[in-house]
């Protein structure tokens, strides 16, 4: 489906270089606008009067990667809340410090213990828990998983999605799982690791990867978002562009 906006523009001719300035303003094209008010704003561009500009409009077509960023960029947005809950929210630093506490005192743990593992933690939440050590960023998808994407046509997409998460800061890892394809449910599930020395704001990091999903045309799906401590784990669904490439399975491979 093709976007478009009402782009209005105003020009002025020089009576002294006989040069044309010219000043832009775009309106949805479902609103009505206000030409008077348009006609207003493009002279306060062009340093003239009304009367003294020619003001036209014309409808142009928005560029499809402007509208895919657009849709993921609010995608993003819409997500934000649920993702600060569930990853900003309870499991904060000092939240998973405290629940840790209550669970070593219940199960009678002397202090000296208690406040020796409270300070393991917070190292390990500061970095300082030894030298940290960088991992090399990793994706390969495994036989069973590459097999199934063979089989389905997707091996392309899946390598793309594939590269453009690992090329996130603090990304290390990325698997896929593609074992609902199997029983017709056409969704990409994605472990994404990553190095928590340089990952400080898994919020940041799990919006990245929604976005980069979301403009390889997969969309939500209402699955929670997990944290596996060191990896994300999402559910996705696969968008019209991967339906349009699904190879059909044939008889023999039904089996397979």
């Amino acid at each position: 489906m093709a976007y478009e906006i009402e782009l209005h523009y105003g020009f002025e001719r020089s009576h002294d270089t006989y040069e044309t300035y010219h000043a832009f303003e775009a309106t949805d094209i479902e609103e009505e606008a206000d030409d008077a008010a348009i006609e207003a704003k493009l002279a306060d561009l062009l340093d003239c009067s009304p009367d003294d500009e020619d003001c036209k409009s014309m409808r142009i077509t928005l560029p499809e990667r402007t509208v895919e960023r657009i849709r993921a960029e609010g995608y993003a947005a819409g997500r934000v809340g649920i993702l600060a809950q569930m990853i900003e929210g309870p499991w904060n630093n000092d939240a998973c410090k405290g629940y840790a506490i209550m669970a070593m005192e219940r199960a009678g743990l002397d202090p000296e213990m208690i406040r020796k593992v409270s300070s393991a933690m917070t190292d390990c939440f500061d970095g300082r828990g030894g030298r940290p050590v960088l991992r090399e960023r990793s994706g390969s998808m495994n036989d069973e998983t590459t097999r199934i994407a063979e089989r389905y046509g997707i091996t392309e997409k899946c390598a793309s999605l594939e590269r453009d998460l690992l090329s996130i800061d603090g990304v290390t890892s990325v698997e896929f799982d593609l074992n609902g394809f199997l029983d017709d449910i056409h969704q990409v599930i994605v472990l994404v690791g990553y190095d928590f020395h340089i990952v400080t704001r898994k919020l940041r990091l799990a919006v990245d990867v929604v976005n980069t999903a979301y403009l390889h045309g997969l969309e939500e799906s209402g699955d929670r978002i997990e944290d596996y401590g060191e990896h994300l784990y999402l559910v996705f669904n696969c968008g019209q562009s991967w339906s349009e490439i699904f190879r059909p399975v044939s008889k023999s491979e039904e089996g397979v």
